[in-house]
């Protein structure tokens, strides 16, 4: 997939609360002075609020486009930074620094061919005892319903598959087997993106995905190893 058709590469400039409940999970299950692997680390958002943290992680930020990895670089210069190729999870570059203490992939699991396998490689990276933590964009929220039954085309063109959070449950409990100690979501997006960053307004949205998490815009999962 080329740079002009991954465009989550131009969205990733500001923060989103799916990096900031992403970044908790890391902090309540990762030991101080872990090491923490972000595959897919977009312009390093993620991998700053851990650092911000200040709990002494070691970090490394993964991903197959060099212009994410200079993002990074600008971002959280501390942090190592590994180019994967895209085809597969690259493990033989990602193995360079493992076991990771944490391993996360934030809105990238979507667009890999094989996710199955994905997810067993990357828990792979993962040292015994630590986690590895997911996370979906919901399909069903309901801008996507609306968007359906007005028939707009509203998938990100790198999109390979998506889980609502049933079929994301089953994929990682049933299909998988994995040991998944916790299951979680960011927000129900209720408001246009230029007055929702309003702390009144945000704080409703996280209201209503914790009363309907089917409805939030990203599925979350922490899986142990």
């Amino acid at each position: 997939m080329s740079e002009a058709v991954n465009i989550h590469i131009g969205r990733r400039k500001l923060f989103k609360h799916y990096h900031h409940v992403v970044q908790r999970l890391v902090t309540q299950y990762t030991e101080p002075g872990g090491q923490v692997l972000d595959i897919g680390c977009g312009m390093g958002h993620l991998l700053s609020l851990i650092r911000d943290a200040d709990r002494g992680y070691e970090l490394t930020g993964a991903d197959a486009f060099q212009v994410c990895l200079d993002g990074t670089a600008e971002l959280v210069p501390e942090a190592s930074r590994l180019l994967v190729h895209e085809e597969g999870l690259d493990m033989e570059t990602l193995r360079k620094g493992a076991p990771y203490d944490a391993v996360t992939m934030i809105h990238t699991l979507e667009h890999t061919l094989s996710p199955a396998e994905t997810v067993r490689s990357a828990l792979e990276l993962v040292r015994p005892g630590g986690h590895l933590f997911l996370a979906v964009p919901n399909p069903v929220r309901p801008k996507n319903v609306l968007n359906a039954l007005r028939r707009h085309h509203y998938v990100n063109r790198g999109h390979v598959c998506a889980w609502d959070r049933s079929h994301w449950m089953n994929f990682l409990d049933t299909i998988l087997g994995l040991d998944v100690v916790e299951y979680s979501q960011d927000e129900v997006r209720l408001f246009p993106s230029r007055i929702a960053s309003f702390a009144p307004l945000k704080a409703i949205e996280i209201g209503v995905s914790n009363v309907v998490p089917w409805w939030s815009f990203t599925n979350i999962a922490v899986i142990r190893r």
